[in-house]
Parts: C-alpha cells; structure tokens; sequence
C-alpha cells in the first residue's frame, strides 16, 4: 500500500503497520492499495486474482472554479478486482463496500450533481428577496429620489450580493463537509464547522427576528 500526502510525500509499506508509522504523512491526501506489487516480486508473474483500491481525501477548493458549481464534487475514489474465482471477487467486493457503507457520511447529499441548484432556488433567492425587502427603507430614501432606475439598480445589486454570498457560503460547506474524510487528519474543517454554524445561525435567527418581531 501506498499513502500520499497533500504535499507530495508518499510512504510505502506492505502491511497495516505503515499507518502507525512515524513517518506517515500528517495530512494523507490517497491511500493506494493492490496484491499485485508483491505478488510480482515474489512470482514475477501478474496473480490471476488481482484488486486495486484507491480511497481519494482530497478536498475541493473554496471557490472550485474549474468545476461547475451544479456538477457533483470530483473524487477519485475506485476499486478494481479481477479473478478467476467469483467467490474472490465478491468477497473482496463486499469487503470494500462493507466497510464504506458502515463508515460512509451523512453529508454524501451535499456533493451530488445539482445541490447547489436546488439551494440556490430553495434557499438563496427567498434570502435574496428578503434582504431586498430589508434595505427597502435605505433604497427608497436614498435612491428612489434620484431616479426609480437608480433604486432598481439598487435592488438588482443587493440580490446579486446575496446570490454571489450564497455561491461562497455554498463551496465553504463543502470544504468544511468533505464527502470522504479521514479522521486523522487532524483536519482545520473540524474547526470551521463551528464557524459555519454561527453564519447559519445568526442568518436564521436575523430571518426569524425579522418576520416575528418587525
């Protein structure tokens, strides 16, 4: 097996030892996991029952502009068995899977094609119409005497901050909520959940006091 760090560092090992080792990289980007390197240099022959594992860590970036917002967020996560015994392969198979579904995460819904569409028409454009009706007061005395133009522009530019406010806080979460994360990490995302968690909450609660309490 194989692990990679982020920052290019790779140690190599041939049994579970390798994760305990001191010289493991602190922030573990892929773990790469095959029969095959040993068999052959042992055998110099490829074994007719062969596996490839490939578990990706990777985080996508804050503000991912190489990827489409509404595309699912890129992981590189795999697994390849060929044999000649089914019984191999599906045990193998079902080890992989076994132990995916046992530790997979809650958050797989937030990476999948089109969330950030169904929260931009769900979530961002109720916020975006709310701010517009919240700076009302402002745009009308300090705009609407001007032109009415001018204090339409005023609104279109307040709902647009608030898309683009929504398009940020959106990669934020996903950077902050990794699909596949590995625990020792020691990642600083665990720290930012908390600082998600008071953006979310003091919007909500600004929402809430607004319609309660106006």
């Amino acid at each position: 097996m194989t692990i990679a760090g982020r920052a290019g560092e790779s140690l190599y090992g041939e049994d579970v030892s390798v994760f305990s080792s001191p010289n493991k990289p602190d922030k573990v980007a892929s773990v790469y996991m095959t029969n095959t390197t040993a068999y052959q240099g042992f055998a110099n022959v490829k074994p007719f029952n062969a596996f490839e594992l490939n578990l990706d860590f990777s985080k996508p970036p804050l503000m991912d502009a190489a990827n489409p917002v509404s595309a699912p967020t890129k992981n590189v996560s795999n697994l390849t068995v060929q044999g000649d015994r089914e019984s191999w392969v599906a045990a193998i198979a079902d080890a992989v899977f076994g132990i995916a579904d046992k530790r997979k995460t809650r958050r797989g819904w937030l990476h999948r094609a089109f969330a950030y569409d169904i929260g931009l028409w769900c979530f961002a454009f109720p916020f975006a119409f709310y701010l517009c009706w919240r700076t009302s007061p402002f745009i009308t005395a300090h705009f609407q005497p001007l032109h009415t133009f001018v204090a339409a522009a005023g609104y279109m530019y307040v709902f647009v901050i608030a898309v683009w406010a929504y398009r940020a806080l959106f990669g934020y979460t996903k950077w902050a909520f990794p699909t596949v994360e590995l625990s020792d990490n020691h990642d600083a995302s665990v720290q930012h959940r908390a600082v998600w968690g008071a953006i979310i909450l003091a919007v909500v609660a600004n929402v809430l006091s607004a319609i309660f309490w106006h």
